[in-house]
């Protein structure tokens, strides 16, 4: 029965264990013909990253953009706060930047929702 250091070890550390502990941990040896093989064990992040490659960098690439803009946006908003302009004026500035945050909104997510399906239908490339 192996220690907890080395079960801790062999799983933080593979390439140490590899193939001192199979034995004792229950994995079979590659070849053995008398247990069922175990796939080489990765990552849940990895394996999906590998799989959804292009839908990360989409998303990515749309977060970062839409980070961008809404910034602009927020900037934009706090100019129109400290600015010295009239009442009225404030409220037309207020109320065409309330839309354009709108508008902002419903293109990245309509954009980028119909990419993603498109994306996983594989259609895009």
């Amino acid at each position: 029965m192996p220690r907890m250091s080395e079960v801790l070890l062999s799983r933080f550390c593979p390439q140490r264990f590899s193939n001192q502990r199979t034995t004792a941990l229950n994995v079979a040896q590659p070849g053995s013909g008398n247990r069922k093989e175990l796939p080489p064990k990765t990552w849940w992040w990895v394996e999906l990253w590998h799989e959804k490659r292009q839908l990360f960098k989409e998303g990515v690439t749309y977060t970062a953009i839409f980070g961008v803009l809404f910034g602009m946006l927020v900037f934009s908003h706090w100019l129109i706060v400290q600015s010295p302009l009239e009442f009225a004026r404030v409220l037309v500035l207020e109320h065409f930047h309330f839309w354009n945050f709108i508008v902002l909104i419903i293109i990245f997510a309509l954009r980028s929702s119909i990419r993603a399906v498109l994306l996983e239908l594989g259609l895009l490339k």
